[in-house]
C-alpha cells in the first residue's frame, strides 16, 4: 500500500532539492567567513579590472580632445581623479559584494535547514 504523505513529502523535497542545488552546495562548501572573503576578493578583482577599462576609455578621450599635445598640468589632473576614482570604485564595489554574499549564505543557510528539517519528518514517517 502506497502512503500517499510519504510520496507527497518525498516529491515535495525532490522538487526543493531540483531547484535549489546550487544554493546548497555553496554553503555546504564554505563556512561563511571563507565563503564572504571568497566573493569579496572576486569583488575585488572584478572592479579593478572594470575601473582599468574607465581609465583606458579617459586616455582615448583625453588624446581625441587634445590631439596636438597634452599639457603636463591635464595629466596630474586627470593621474589624481584617477586614483580617486579607483579607490571609490573599489571600496563601494567590495563593499556591497561584501554585503550581498553575506545575504546570499544567510539565505542558502536558511534553505539547508529547512530541507534538514524536511528530511528528519521525512525519516520519521518511515519509522
Amino acid at each position: 500500500m502506497i502512503d500517499t504523505r510519504r510520496t507527497r513529502q518525498m516529491t515535495r523535497m525532490a522538487l526543493y532539492e531540483q531547484s535549489e542545488t546550487e544554493d546548497y552546495r555553496l554553503v555546504a562548501r564554505h563556512d561563511k567567513k571563507s565563503y564572504v572573503r571568497l566573493w569579496t576578493f572576486v569583488c575585488a578583482v572584478l572592479s579593478i579590472i572594470v575601473s582599468l577599462f574607465y581609465i583606458v576609455g579617459m586616455l582615448c578621450l583625453i588624446f581625441a580632445l587634445h590631439p596636438e599635445g597634452i599639457s603636463t598640468i591635464v595629466w596630474i589632473l586627470f593621474g589624481v581623479i584617477s586614483v580617486i576614482a579607483l579607490i571609490c570604485h573599489v571600496y563601494f564595489y567590495v563593499k556591497y559584494g561584501k554585503i550581498r554574499a553575506e545575504k546570499r549564505y544567510d539565505r542558502c543557510k536558511q534553505k539547508n535547514d529547512y530541507m534538514e528539517d524536511q528530511y528528519k519528518i521525512l525519516d520519521e514517517m518511515y519509522q
